[in-house]
């Protein structure tokens, strides 16, 4: 969903990786995915079919949907091969001996 209940439970996500790893990011980037129905078992099957429903989603189980902003993964993916390539190049900084 893209509301603001949904955004905080994403972030709340984000921060619990965060919190476990120790990792922090310069930046973080979420994106919608998918519905993988003929991936799940039957009972995570029926199950993700009564979510669908309820958010008024396809809930035909032979075909998956994909909510991916795929634009702005390649968005994403763009940038940070820009940052890494920008990172490369600069000098390594100085090690004191």
């Amino acid at each position: 969903d893209d509301t603001d209940e949904a955004r905080t439970a994403t972030r709340a996500c984000v921060d619990e990786l965060i919190e476990a790893t120790g990792w922090t990011p310069s930046r973080v980037e979420t994106v919608a995915g998918a519905l993988q129905f003929r991936e799940y078992d039957i009972a995570t099957r029926v199950l993700m079919r009564l979510i669908a429903r309820h958010h008024h989603v396809s809930t035909d189980t032979s075909e998956d949907v994909d909510f991916t902003d795929w634009s702005a993964v390649e968005r994403f993916a763009t940038e940070f091969a820009a940052t890494v390539t920008a990172a490369t190049r600069s000098p390594a900084p100085a090690v004191a001996r």
